[in-house]
């Protein structure tokens, strides 16, 4: 077994070793992590004595392997906050022998393959609108943090012209996004942008206009395929200009939500663009949700006879949704009982049963 100690204190993976010569123990500083996993594959990591923050930090960073939180007094609230921040295995161990012993009779997680890597077999939902200022970036914000309660999940900016998405998080773009290719789980893990204490993570778009629009359907179908390793979840805010990669994520999403507002006009554009875009994919795998409006001129059924599918869902007009934008934060977390964010739970929990129940792929 190869485990990576993450502690400032040096003398305990070395103590932990001497009584564990069978394992292959090394040690790095939390701040070092990430440099250590790209370098060599790991079994399991070990946090030793750790705080909310650092543990927080810890699985945001490294989401698929194995972590094993090692506290030195035992304490309920201690486990809570461990369970809380999805530690893998929680240890109440004051000694580097009962370290050492824990290690030995850790027991398999099928979760995790050979290289300390989560095997997920997630499922990827795509956001488009065929017009703008539906909320469609809101959406892909809040409802990626809502499933991260169902597993860890992804958010990848893929809009073409200046996504976002990162603007929304009050996140900085980072400065790797514009070098976003065709890439395995391991280089586009260092990409992701973790979200304060959440199993939300952030791809964002590219920072370089022309490389977002010229992003190839190939890179699109390595991208997805290595995100769909690293998370349970896979939300992808895409636009309505469709180029040759965002078609390439519409044929692989697993399911493809389209926002529109309830109004004449944007719903008559609708239709337009149901017959045209999205005429290629049965009917399981396209969801028509709507943005609500003060006074919205149409109904669900008005919708529905106009555009030729069925409105599943409207999302309620919530003024919380532009206090908490003006403020970058997810509705759900500044305003968790509003309407919409209550909204977009329900919404969360019908899209996870629909997912787990009904397998959804290209016509033809």
């Amino acid at each position: 077994m190869r485990v990576l100690f993450l502690s400032p204190n040096a003398a305990l993976p070395r103590e932990v070793a001497g009584l564990a010569p069978e394992m292959d123990i090394h040690a790095a500083l939390p701040a070092e992590a990430t440099s250590a996993l790209r370098a060599r594959a790991y079994d399991v990591l070990v946090l030793a004595d750790w705080s909310p923050e650092a543990l927080a930090a810890t699985r945001q960073r490294h989401s698929a392997v194995r972590l094993l939180a090692v506290a030195s007094t035992p304490s309920a609230e201690i486990a809570r906050d461990a369970v809380r921040l999805r530690a893998s295995d929680v240890l109440f161990a004051s000694s580097p022998a009962e370290i050492a012993h824990a290690l030995r009779t850790l027991p398999p997680d099928p979760a995790y393959s050979a290289t300390g890597r989560a095997e997920f077999s997630g499922s990827t939902i795509a956001l488009i609108s065929p017009h703008g200022g539906a909320g469609r970036t809101t959406l892909g914000v809040n409802l990626a943090l809502a499933l991260a309660d169902d597993g860890p999940s992804i958010l990848w900016d893929c809009v073409p012209w200046y996504g976002v998405a990162h603007i929304a998080l009050d996140l900085a773009p980072g400065t790797a996004a514009s070098e976003i290719r065709a890439m395995g789980p391991e280089e586009l893990d260092g990409l992701l942008i973790g979200y304060e204490q959440t199993a939300m993570r952030l791809l964002p778009a590219p920072s370089d206009v022309h490389a977002a629009a010229s992003l190839a359907p190939d890179v699109v179908e390595s991208v997805m395929g290595g995100l769909l390793r690293l998370a349970r979840w896979v939300v992808i805010d895409t636009e309505r200009v469709v180029t040759p990669g965002i078609q390439a994520v519409l044929e692989r999403a697993d399911l493809i939500v389209v926002l529109t507002r309830l109004t004449v006009a944007s719903v008559r554009n609708l239709r337009a663009y149901l017959d045209g875009v999205l005429r290629p994919y049965p009917p399981e795998k396209v969801l028509l949700v709507g943005a609500g409006l003060p006074r919205a001129p149409l109904s669900a059924r008005h919708v529905g006879d106009l555009a030729g599918i069925s409105l599943e869902h409207i999302l309620p007009y919530d003024p919380a949704v532009l206090r908490a934008d003006a403020e970058g934060r997810p509705t759900l977390l500044a305003a968790p009982r509003s309407p919409y964010s209550q909204a977009v739970w329900r919404w969360a929990h019908l899209v996870t049963e629909r997912l787990s129940r009904t397998p959804v792929t290209l016509a033809g």
